[in-house]
C-alpha cells in the first residue's frame, strides 16, 4: 500500500504538525497533529498507506484524542503525548557495574564512576532541555546531609539519538556521564557530594567530583532517587561543576519547565 503524507516545515524539536492516515489491523485511522517522538516514525517517512495531506479532509476516519472539523483548513489538533514524563530502567536494583560492587576498571580512586542506562518516555513535545539529579536521601541518616551523586543540566533533546526500532522514546545509554561533555559540548555536569570541602581526603579527581558517582551505601541498602526535568529553553548562569542548589534555583526561577518525572532505584550495600 503507498501514500502521501504532508507536514508544515518541522519546529525545532523535529516535529511537525501534520495530517496523516494509515490502516491498522482492522480499522483506518486518521493520525492529526504534532508528531511525537514516541512514533515509530516521523509522519513524513511513513510508509504504511498514508494517503492525506494538508489541506484536504479525510471523512469517515477519527482516532480517539483526534479530531477534524469545520472545514479543511480548521483543525481541533490533540496532542498525543501525555506531558507527564515517564522514567524508568531495565533494572529495579542498581547493577553492579555502576555500583559498589563495580570492577577496578569502572573506578577511580574507589568510586564508581561509570553512569547507568535509563529511559524518559511521554516527555512534552515543547520540552528542549533535560536536566537531572541523582541522590541518595537515606545518607542523611549516617552523614546529616543528602547526598549527591550526580547532576547534569542542559542537555539538548535534539542532540539524542531516537531509535525508531526501540519502544522507548530516548535512551540515555550507559557511561553517558563520561561521554557527554565530547559529544554535548553544551551540556554541563555539577560537583557531586565528593567536592564537599567538608569532606577531607577524598579524591579531588574533576571524574568523581563533577562525574557520576555510583552508590556505595555503608550500612544498608538504600533508595536512590532520579528526578528528571525538560524546559523550553536552556538554563542560564550553569557552567561545569554547578552545585546541584544553583540548577535547583535555576529551575525554580526560570519559569520554563513543562515536564518532569522520577525514579527510585536501589543501591546495594
Amino acid at each position: 500500500m503507498s501514500g502521501l503524507c504532508g507536514c508544515d516545515p518541522p519546529r525545532p524539536q523535529g516535529f511537525g504538525t501534520c495530517i496523516c492516515a494509515y490502516e491498522g489491523d482492522s480499522v483506518s485511522e486518521v493520525l492529526i497533529g504534532p508528531v511525537s517522538r514516541n512514533d515509530p516514525v516521523s509522519c513524513d517517512h511513513r510508509t504504511d498507506g498514508v494517503f492525506s495531506v494538508p489541506g484536504f479532509s479525510v471523512p469517515g476516519f477519527s482516532v480517539p484524542g483526534f479530531s477534524v472539523s469545520g472545514e479543511s483548513d480548521a483543525l481541533d489538533v490533540g496532542m498525543r503525548d501525555t506531558g507527564d514524563m515517564k522514567i524508568s530502567a531495565d533494572f529495579t536494583v542498581i547493577p553492579d557495574a555502576f555500583a559498589k560492587a563495580a570492577p577496578p576498571e569502572n573506578r577511580i580512586d574507589g568510586t564508581p564512576i561509570v553512569s547507568f542506562p535509563f529511559y524518559i518516555d511521554e516527555l512534552d513535545p515543547a520540552v528542549q532541555f533535560l536536566h537531572w539529579e541523582f541522590v541518595d536521601p537515606d545518607s542523611i541518616p549516617v552523614c546529616g546531609f543528602q547526598w549527591n551523586h550526580w547532576a547534569l543540566a542542559n542537555l539538548p533533546v535534539d542532540a539524542l539519538m531516537y531509535d525508531f526500532n526501540d519502544s522507548h522514546a530516548l535512551a540515555i545509554p550507559a557511561d553517558f556521564s563520561r561521554t557527554v561533555s565530547a559529544m554535548i559540548p553544551e551540556t554541563v555536569q555539577g560537583r557531586t557530594s565528593a567536592a564537599s570541602p567538608l569532606l577531607k581526603g577524598r579524591s579531588a579527581d574533576p571524574a568523581v567530583t563533577m562525574r557520576y558517582n555510583g552508590p556505595c551505601p555503608p550500612d544498608k541498602d538504600h533508595d536512590y532517587y532520579l528526578h528528571v526535568w525538560g524546559t523550553t529553553a536552556p538554563l542560564a548562569g550553569l557552567n561545569q561543576g554547578f552545585w546541584l542548589n544553583e540548577m535547583e534555583r535555576a529551575l525554580r526561577t526560570s519559569g520554563t519547565v513543562a515536564d518532569q518525572g522520577g525514579i527510585f532505584l536501589t543501591g546495594k550495600a
